[in-house]
């Protein structure tokens, strides 16, 4: 007689992932979430709050306390039909195996580096401008210009700027300069200043100066619609939205990246913006709404908009 229960299967456990990307319809652009991965950082190196303040914060949000917290590092694609611009670019081999996934998900998005015709930076933190590329010194983006502001560039790509950083980041101005290099030798590496249009009636650089000299976030304005990728505004979003003075130590200006932080938070509250975060949690585009004296994310909904699927 057969047995009424089948007999268990050995089935592989399935560990693949989705592939780290997102679309989301912004006017009459597409912009493309980009994953490259996750770093993981400490918050209490964080200052300018209190260890309740931070309890709180991370208990609110669901985090361990005196644990670390994985922060996405994200990047963004904007496609306007025309031209294929790109806002940060990850970091390939340069930040451990972690990270380093963008090449992949740009495949999995429908695209290929040879389509980038403009890479904006925020800023040459590693996590930004390493992607761009490879470990024998050759770009992965043929046809790419690169931009970033004219004060970062003067920072990052002067060798006597290691001796004044602290020794966890003094490797950050090697990187740079390696990211950098094949782009520069072949007239492919532009800078420019707060409030230039980067790309004529499309991208605006905005000062958001402080996290680096230069640190810059661009306002992407389409069909009378605003979005703001303002790049590393936050780190640790459950601590620095609802506590905008807290800094990293990663902040080379800290005082300046606080006054920055505030200033961009408080514009976006009141412009009624889309985000795009460097690292909010992926796909790092949201909203933000006001909640007390601080501010709070509220993450882009899945599904929308509906524009994309026709």
């Amino acid at each position: 007689m057969n047995s009424l229960v089948n007999a268990p299967k050995k089935v592989a456990v399935q560990r693949t992932q989705a592939p780290g990307f997102f679309r989301y319809a912004h006017g009459d652009v597409v912009v493309t979430a980009l994953y490259d991965g996750y770093v993981s950082l400490d918050p209490m190196t964080l200052t300018g709050l209190t260890d309740e303040e931070r309890a709180e914060d991370l208990t609110r949000q669901m985090h361990a306390l005196n644990a670390d917290v994985d922060s996405a590092v994200n990047a963004f694609l904007i496609h306007d039909g025309k031209q294929l611009i790109m806002v940060d670019a990850g970091s390939a081999h340069v930040a451990g195996p972690t990270m380093g996934k963008l090449l992949k998900n740009i495949a999995a998005a429908g695209y290929t580096p040879e389509d980038v015709d403009t890479i904006i930076l925020t800023h040459m933190h590693p996590d930004h401008i390493g992607g761009i590329t490879n470990e024998q010194g050759v770009g992965f983006f043929p046809n790419a210009i690169v931009w970033t502001h004219k004060a970062d560039a003067d920072f990052w790509l002067d060798t006597n700027t290691a001796d004044g950083l602290p020794d966890g980041e003094k490797a950050f101005v090697q990187i740079a300069i390696d990211a950098a290099a094949p782009y520069i030798a072949s007239d492919r590496f532009n800078t420019f200043a707060f409030g230039d249009e980067i790309v004529p009636g499309l991208i605006t650089a905005v000062d958001a100066a402080g996290h680096t000299p230069g640190h810059t976030a661009f306002m992407v304005t389409s069909a009378g619609q605003n979005m703001l990728f303002w790049g590393d505004i936050s780190h640790i979003p459950a601590i620095q939205l609802p506590h905008p003075a807290a800094t990293i130590e990663l902040d080379v200006f800290p005082e300046m990246a606080v006054a920055s932080r505030k200033r961009v938070l408080a514009d976006t509250v009141k412009g009624q913006w889309v985000v795009g975060g460097s690292h909010q949690p992926f796909p790092g585009i949201g909203r933000v709404r006001q909640e007390g004296e601080g501010y709070a994310w509220v993450a882009a909904e899945y599904g929308a908009p509906s524009s994309l699927d026709d």
